[in-house]
């Protein structure tokens, strides 16, 4: 009962801070007067000791959760709108979920991108403790934050179904670019990395997906989901069993063209418009 009410107030909080986290810095858009002026009284320009250790942390840089969460609410609208053009598409209507990265055991582990920062967010000051208590009360009891210092960071804690987590964190704010290992009971579960490009995203996640079935059950493959958007025009994909970790998106992206090329399962939408090729099937 206790880890249901757990992840009941985990959804709850993590559609709260979606929608009310915008006071970090955001490379997508402009924060708002009210936010302008709270960075300024904060001393959002200068490097503000923390209390708990002695680190420092850089202020007036965009945040974790300031950045994953403008990634995040730009994907969720290119999704939205991909979504809505499919249901005029016949193949696109059916297929669409082939290249869509929203397995929910891969949620566990990108929920605490949600919460690293908004000590920031909310006071100014990076309390390490505060954002503790955040990731015990929304991610795991026993979660435990550690800040290198350096923009990178490691988190641990037990799973809803009891196994060990570890997820370490790189995080450039100058780029703005995010990459996430995580691994459960010591093996690799999750490697996550977005990037921004131009006015939009690049993103990409690798882990075991089901890519099929038969008389013997599901089939899994280590898989590669691919997006790269910006505003409404963009492309998804999945490249099954996929071997080595793919290239790092940290540093910069490739083209589009070069992004999805040689997918299993693939899509581009431009000016509401599909081409592609999903299940087998070209169009």
């Amino acid at each position: 009962m206790r880890k249901l009410l757990s992840l009941i107030l985990m959804l709850i909080l993590l559609a709260g801070i979606i929608t009310g986290c915008a006071g970090g810095k955001s490379h997508t858009a402009a924060p708002s007067g009210t936010n302008n002026q709270n960075e300024a009284e904060a001393g959002f320009t200068q490097n503000v000791p923390d209390e708990n250790g002695g680190k420092s942390t850089q202020q007036g840089k965009s945040t974790i959760s300031a950045g994953y969460n403008a990634y995040k609410q730009a994907r969720d609208a290119f999704d939205k709108y991909a979504l809505e053009q499919s249901h005029s598409h016949e193949v696109v209507d059916v297929g669409i979920g082939l290249v869509s990265a929203f397995e929910l055991k891969i949620i566990e582990y990108l929920l605490p991108l949600v919460f690293i920062g908004e000590s920031i967010n909310s006071t100014g000051r990076y309390n390490e403790a505060m954002e503790t208590t955040m990731l015990q009360t929304g991610w795991a009891d026993d979660a435990k934050l550690t800040d290198n210092g350096d923009g990178n960071f490691l988190v641990t804690g037990t799973s809803r179904d009891g196994g060990a987590m570890s997820i370490r964190i790189e995080y450039d704010p100058d780029r703005d670019d995010l990459r996430l290992e995580a691994q459960k009971d010591g093996e690799p579960a999750l490697l996550f990395e977005y990037a921004k490009n131009g006015g939009g995203y690049a993103a990409q996640y690798y882990f075991k997906a089901i890519t099929g079935r038969d008389f013997s059950g599901a089939k899994e493959q280590m898989c590669v989901y691919r997006t790269i958007f910006d505003g409404q025009n963009g492309s998804c994909a999945r490249f099954d069993g996929i071997d080595a970790e793919p290239e790092t998106l940290l540093g910069g992206v490739p083209s589009e063209e070069d992004f999805i090329s040689g997918a299993t399962h693939w899509f581009t939408i431009a000016n509401g418009e599909f081409t592609g090729k999903l299940n087998g099937k070209a169009f």
